[in-house]
Order: C-alpha cells, then structure tokens, then sequence
C-alpha cells in the first residue's frame, strides 16, 4: 500500500511539473554504415530520486557488449547515458542478444550499387512493464503519459519506407513515441527500409559506361576515314560498344531500381537467426541416426573424466525433466511465455526452456553465460568438446550449421539428444541445446 501511495504522489508531481522523465534513445548510421547509438534515460531527482541512476548501474552490470553507460544529469533530471560504437551494421545486430531485443530484426540484401537493409524493432507494453503491480499499472500509464519516450535515427541517405511518427531532414531524421503507445498500454512497432549507397561502385560503373561510349564514338569517328575491311571492322565494333554501354546502363538502372526482397534468408541478427534456426530444428527427429562421424584427435587430456549421463543434459542450472516448479524456483518467473510452433517456450535471459506437461523437454542457449555442467558454451572451441564429450556423435548438416548430436538417457529414463551446432566455416559452437526424443 505505501508503494501505491508513493506512486500515486509521483504522479501527481508529474502532472504539476509536466514531463518528469525523459527516454531518448538515438541511433545514427554512417554513410559507411558504421552504427552510433545513444540512449539518456533521466528523471527529476525530486519525484524519483536516485532510482534511474540505480538502474543505469544495474545495466553496467548486466550488459555483455561494447556499450558503455555513465551517469547523466540535465538540469533537475538525473540518470545515465548508454552509447555504443560498432563498426557496420552487421556487428551491430549481432549485437541485439538481450530479452528487450531479441525478436529484433535487422535484415540486408547485398548489391552491387547498394546494400539495403530493412530494420523491425517491435517494442512490447508487458515486456518493459511486466514487473509492474496491476494495481499500479493504471498510474504507470498516467506517468508515461506525462512524459517522454522517443526512438529516433538519423540515416545517411533517405529512408526508403517506414511507420516513423515525425519525419524530417528530406525523410533521413525519423522519430517514434513511445510515451504515446506505452500510456495506453500499446505496443509500437519500429519499422524502416534504406539503402548504404557504395560510391564508389556508382563512379566505376558511371567511368566504364563513359569509356565504352566514348570508344565507340571514336570508332565511329574512324570508319569514315578508313577503307574496305578496316571501314567494317571500325564500324562493326563501334555498334558493339556502343550497344554494350546502353546495355549495360540499362541493367546498372534496373539493380537499382528494382524493390530489394527481404525475407527470413535474409536476416543477419544473430540472437533471431538463432532462433529460427532452433525453433525449425525442435520436432525433427530422424528414424535412424547417419553413420558416426570420428572426430579428430586433439590431444591431450579430457577436461572432465566419466561417460556421459542424465546431468550432461543440463543448460544454466536448468535439467532436462526438470519440473516447472523447479524452473520458478531455481531461474524465477520467466521473462516472457510464448508459443511457437505449438510448443510453451518459457524465455530468460540467457536460455529458452521448453515446457511440455508441466517438465523440461529442451532447453536452447540464448547467449554464452549458459554453460553444460563441463563447462562448454556458445564460443567454445568444438574441437575441445569432441576431446571432452568424445567422437560417439552424430553428424548432421542443417542449412548452413554442423549439427553434432550426442545420445544420452536423461535422469527419468526417456532417450536425448545433446546438440552442439556449428556455424559452417567456423571452429566455434554457435548454439547448445538438448531435447526429448
């Protein structure tokens, strides 16, 4: 009751001094695509006191990435200032691994002239408002509503399309409320498509069309002067440049023109690849397993020592038949509880539990501070698990992944599978999980 009263003064302060807290989060790409992100996330220290400079040390804490947070003070507001510098697009989404960001989507069709790329950043009310008391959550949204909550991005070149709520600087400065959704217990979707222009594949392909062209004016200039076979051959081949040139102007204008295709083939996004890949995996299940494949030796000695049994089918101090009982009790309340493909996946941070009446049928890693009980997690060197889990594994080729599948028996007896997946043309364990046969 004393926390409902406490909130319920914050408000009214909010309502007196109109906009008591401030969100802003800033992402700026570079005609390079290079990524600059900032996020100030302040409030008035006589309504809130220091709770949004707790928050900021609590995420130093948390984060596993480039991202560095600082305090932050404007005027009478306090709190912290998140940025981040990433070299490309692409090492930014692999970035995007967090619970707040992990059905993020950031997709890229590569070109010649252009890549393009295409960013869905759905920003849902009961994940960043799940903790809140229902009985307060009618006073969040009135607090939110006096407020600010804004995402904006700054791009190089014209946005191609989006849902942006303001948009200025010739569609390359885009903005979203999310104070507006969010005070009425909405989601907000974030969605944008633009193109990183390669100048300088625009000035080759311009050069070479000059060159062909101005060749085959020469030649044709040449036929006029010249005799018989010679008059022919100058002739002939100023056509074929000149017809080249326009051909070739013609295909440089229809790659550029032409609508890029985005699809899941396309989506660079690390944690959502994950995802998709794991999720198309769960219910396949081969009659017989393919002939073992021996692993290579590596020498040295194991890292731990005894067959594999039931504990090896264990991911963040999670087991596989595990009750939900004991889920809630050893990871607490998931971060979010959602269906796909018609199974109850129970989401943290760092793992995806999968449920089925009421016990622990898979569990897939969600970043690398999920580790097997020998120590082995997303990063780890495949060979050292061969050395240590041993070369009785099944082999099998998914999509652009090396699956390596052990067959263990878990605690209660039914038949599994522990998987260690491998990004092709990598030496690393891209992914682990375990599942029910």
């Amino acid at each position: 009751m004393k926390r409902l009263y406490s909130l319920l003064l914050a408000v009214m302060f909010c309502f007196m001094a109109s906009g008591c807290f401030s969100g802003n989060g800033t992402l700026t790409i570079g005609e390079n695509g290079s990524v600059d992100y900032e996020f100030i996330f302040v409030g008035d220290k006589d309504v809130f006191g220091n709770e949004f400079e707790k928050q900021g040390e609590a995420l130093k804490n948390k984060l596993n990435s480039s991202a560095k947070i600082e305090p932050y003070k404007n005027g009478s507001m306090s709190g912290y200032k998140m940025t981040a510098h990433y070299p490309s697009i692409v090492e930014y989404a692999h970035n995007l691994t967090s619970e707040y960001n992990a059905d993020w989507k950031v997709k890229r069709v590569k070109g010649w002239f252009f890549d393009a790329y295409s960013f869905e950043f759905p920003f849902r009310y009961e994940q960043h408002f799940k903790h809140i008391d229902p009985r307060l959550e009618g006073l969040t949204q009135a607090m939110l509503a006096t407020g600010e909550m804004e995402i904006k991005f700054n791009l190089p070149y014209a946005a191609d399309s989006s849902n942006a709520d303001n948009v200025t600087n010739n569609n390359k400065t885009l903005t979203w409320d999310l104070a507006e959704a969010f005070s009425v217990g909405a989601d907000k979707d974030i969605q944008v498509k633009f193109k990183i222009w390669h100048k300088s594949h625009v000035i080759i392909t311009a050069i070479v069309i000059g060159v062909l062209i101005l060749i085959s004016i020469i030649l044709g200039i040449m036929s006029f002067t010249l005799d018989g076979s010679g008059r022919i051959a100058a002739a002939i081949f100023s056509v074929l440049l000149f017809f080249g040139a326009l051909a070739l102007g013609g295909i440089s204008l229809y790659m550029i023109s032409s609508t890029p295709n985005f699809n899941d083939n396309t989506i660079i996004t690390k944690a959502t690849q994950k995802k998709d890949e794991k999720a198309s995996k769960t219910n396949v299940k081969s009659a017989e397993p393919p002939p073992v494949t021996p692993a290579p030796s590596t020498g040295g000695t194991p890292k731990t020592s005894g067959p594999l049994n039931g504990m090896d089918l264990s991911l963040g101090n999670i087991t596989i038949g595990d009750t939900t009982e004991k889920v809630r009790s050893v990871m607490g309340s998931p971060g979010r509880i959602v269906t796909e493909n018609g199974q109850v996946h129970w989401k943290y941070n760092d793992i995806d539990v999968i449920v089925y009446e009421n016990r622990v049928s898979e569990i897939i890693s969600s970043t690398s501070a999920a580790s097997t009980p020998r120590g082995f997690h997303e990063g780890s060197r495949i060979s050292d698990v061969w050395q240590t889990y041993g070369n009785n594994y099944r082999h099998e080729k998914y999509g652009n992944l090396d699956l390596y599948e052990y067959p263990i028996t878990s605690n209660d007896g039914v038949p599994c599978l522990l998987r260690f997946a491998v990004r092709q043309g990598e030496n690393t364990v891209n992914y682990i999980s375990m599942r029910k046969l």
